[in-house]
């Protein structure tokens, strides 16, 4: 509900509810993150532009990962709750499958039209300084955190 409420979100929902676009989402609690959303096949990305082409997307949300380690705190402008890293999920991977639409592949974390979108999205998301790029998937989940007290 929280990224739906967005300018961002509300674009997206607009843009992918219609007849063009099927969008699967799952819940998956042995997803290892807290969601990912596939690159589709070939001909999924060749037919962006084929309007007449029916295109499907994939969505996994893993509700279940987040859990801020003992002795921990979130750092400033970083998810805190729960309710937190799901918006932060569905606004990222949307976004993932918004590229995909437009028949770019991965990788494109790296591309300014990218970022920027996401720059967009984490400051209605309350979050400025949230990355998404490639670096995040190789930092440990405790880089989002400090010690407490410190």
């Amino acid at each position: 509900m929280r990224w739906a409420g967005t300018e961002q979100g509300q674009r997206l929902i607009a843009r992918f509810s219609t007849e063009e676009y099927e969008v699967k989402i799952t819940e998956d609690t042995s997803e290892d993150g807290i969601g990912r959303a596939p690159q589709p096949g070939i001909a999924t990305l060749i037919s962006a532009n084929d309007h007449s082409k029916r295109k499907a997307y994939e969505l996994i949300l893993n509700p279940t990962y987040f859990k801020i380690p003992d002795g921990m705190e979130p750092l400033p402008n970083q998810p805190i709750t729960p309710a937190d890293m799901m918006a932060v999920a569905w606004a990222g991977e949307m976004l993932h499958i918004y590229f995909y639409a437009q028949g770019i592949s991965l990788p494109h974390h790296a591309r300014e039209d990218f970022q920027r979108e996401w720059r967009i999205v984490a400051e209605e998301l309350g979050m400025p300084d949230l990355k998404h790029d490639d670096v995040d998937d190789e930092r440990v989940p405790q880089r989002r955190f400090r010690r407490m007290g410190r």
